[in-house]
């Protein structure tokens, strides 16, 4: 029903057949909305069940991606060669984190003083954005004295592992 821009959306396309007749080449047909297409670009997608006998059922899955966010309604129809037909549809709403950042530092600092440098990290979007992370570089010359909010050092920059940063 939701899910992150991105991530890939699982479908579960299952045709039965509560009849008490036989349907012959029944299909199954996946005209995706705008926006919604398989994980190699397709936006339509005709599916063969064959035969099914009264009470049987066929199932098939598909991983389908959406372009942006918003809510895409997916309309289903499977049709037979008896002329039954059936249609359903799902509504998938897809979310995406939006992060921004500001940086509050002087503007100039005389040599061998301590720079005091404050990031507000913020998520503007409409989902938590998951393994969130601050990375700075640390300048030439410069020597690490500390940071708050567990701050460490990896390499040449200092890094905040903010975890999952919930939208605002």
């Amino acid at each position: 029903a939701e899910v992150i821009l991105c991530d890939p959306i699982p479908v579960t396309l299952t045709v039965r057949n509560s009849g008490s007749s036989v349907l012959i080449n029944v299909r199954v047909i996946d005209e995706m909305p705008a926006g919604l297409t398989t994980m190699d670009g397709r936006r339509s997608v005709t599916l063969d069940a064959g035969t099914l006998q009264p009470g049987q059922s066929r199932e098939f899955t598909l991983q389908l991606k959406a372009a942006d966010m918003g809510q895409y309604m997916n309309m289903v129809k499977a049709t037979s060669t008896q002329g039954v037909e059936a249609e359903d549809s799902t509504q998938t709403v897809v979310r995406a984190p939006a992060l921004a950042i500001t940086c509050d530092a002087p503007q100039e600092r005389f040599a061998g003083r301590p720079v005091n440098i404050c990031f507000t990290v913020s998520n503007q979007g409409d989902a938590a954005a998951a393994s969130t992370q601050v990375t700075m570089p640390i300048p030439a010359g410069a020597v690490f004295q500390g940071a708050t909010a567990g701050g460490r050092v990896s390499g040449n920059s200092v890094v905040w592992d903010l975890g999952s940063l919930a939208a605002d």
